[in-house]
């Protein structure tokens, strides 16, 4: 199955209530997704610009690419996730 979907503000887009992250170079572009029960492609002019699993459950679910994301976000989740890892009071 093709679909034509428009990137939102962040580097994600939703199919079928599951998110899928896409290189943030793409934000606010139109791209094209394939699916099949396995893989969600995301494809840009014919080129393919990243694949996911396909998640399948509970909506809402997220498969994130920590390289989709610009290097100011990725830094600060490096930032929490290592605060987080020390617990509080260290």
């Amino acid at each position: 199955m093709k679909q034509l979907r428009k990137m939102w503000q962040l580097e994600l887009i939703c199919v079928e209530r599951m998110n899928y992250s896409v290189p943030f170079e793409y934000i606010k572009q139109k791209v094209d997704i394939r699916l099949t029960s396995a893989i969600v492609e995301v494809f840009f002019g014919g080129n393919r610009i990243c694949s996911h699993p396909r998640l399948y459950g509970r909506f809402n679910q997220y498969s994130t690419i920590q390289e989709h994301m610009p290097l100011t976000t990725r830094s600060m989740s490096n930032g929490m996730e290592s605060g987080l890892s020390a617990g509080p009071g260290r």
